[in-house]
């Protein structure tokens, strides 16, 4: 899934701009079902390449403005439990083009009386935006604390927020994880030789897949009836020649594999293996710190690029 970080942040930027400046109208649908949207046509700072300037909002505005507390409450956690994020962290993630989410719904609550949308932290950064003219550099990167991390060079939103920085930090530790785990290409082309070894089936080979997929894209691993040993991880690693993979057997005592002297977490059982390799290799080979750091070299899902399994229907 490709994602254009530079001008998906740049709209959800000034979609925050817009309702902070309180350049929108409320308006009222009532068929096909009720509805009350947030017009932003008064804003002429920038227009979206997008159907439409108009977001909905999650609940009836109230007369006098005043939102409280508890309803603040389960708004954000609305906010917060939003099943996909499409690859992005922190403040300008969650306006994601004004969906009914409930994130407009609290800009309205900092606009009225009560002057907060029910969270201190998006209270600071709303109140210093208004007053030093919506500078993009005090509003976190979207993309920064991702899986994937900001591809934008000179990325004009900060990447000094405490908790995104916290977060940026998990991701690379979890990139490292990554890149010392046999990848999911490596098992299975290990899986389809073993089909003709030892005789596996394609209704095996299918719930593998899932397996793996499941686990490069973080959700739940799906229950597949014909799970069995088979299916299951059985490496710690494997030469990393696609037409070879000879694997480090998790019953062996010693592994029959070598670290690649380039970038030590690179294996591979010989030196014709290394040699034939070369010319796939040559363009990742770097250190441990330089990969995991290179966000062009990792997915929207966290994934290395180039080691995945593309499922087909």
């Amino acid at each position: 899934m490709f994602i254009d970080q530079a001008q998906t942040s740049l709209n959800n930027y000034h979609f925050l701009c817009a309702a902070l400046q309180e350049r929108y109208q409320v308006r009222y649908l009532q068929y096909p079902e009720v509805k009350y949207l947030l017009d932003f046509s008064p804003y002429t700072a920038h227009r979206p390449e997008l159907p439409k300037w108009v977001c909905e909002l999650r609940r009836r505005p109230s007369v006098d403005g005043m939102v409280d507390a508890a309803e603040l409450k389960k708004l954000h956690d609305m906010i917060k439990r939003r099943p996909c994020h499409y690859g992005t962290e922190g403040l300008l993630g969650y306006v994601f083009n004004g969906d009914r989410g409930g994130f407009f719904d609290v800009i309205l609550a900092y606009n009225g009386p009560g002057a907060t949308c029910g969270n201190k932290k998006w209270d600071r950064i709303f109140d210093r935006m208004k007053a030093q003219g919506y500078k993009q550099s005090l509003v976190p990167c979207m993309f920064f604390a991702s899986r994937q991390g900001c591809l934008v060079d000179n990325c004009p939103y900060s990447h000094t927020d405490k908790t995104n920085q916290e977060l940026r930090a998990k991701i690379l530790e979890e990139r490292r994880q990554i890149l010392l785990e046999p990848t999911a290409k490596q098992e299975l082309r290990d899986f389809e030789r073993r089909m003709v070894e030892e005789g596996l089936d394609e209704s095996q080979l299918k719930c593998f897949k899932y397996q793996r997929t499941a686990k490069d894209y973080h959700v739940d691993r799906p229950v597949c009836q014909h799970d069995s040993d088979a299916t299951a991880p059985r490496a710690y690693g494997y030469c990393a020649n696609l037409d070879c993979v000879k694997p480090y057997l998790f019953t062996q005592a010693q592994s029959p594999l070598q670290q690649c002297s380039g970038c030590e977490w690179t294996y591979y059982c010989s030196e014709a293996c290394h040699m034939k390799d070369w010319p796939r290799h040559r363009l990742e080979c770097a250190p441990v710190e330089e990969v995991i750091s290179n966000n062009k070299l990792w997915s929207t899902w966290g994934t290395r690029l180039g080691t995945e399994i593309v499922l087909r229907p």
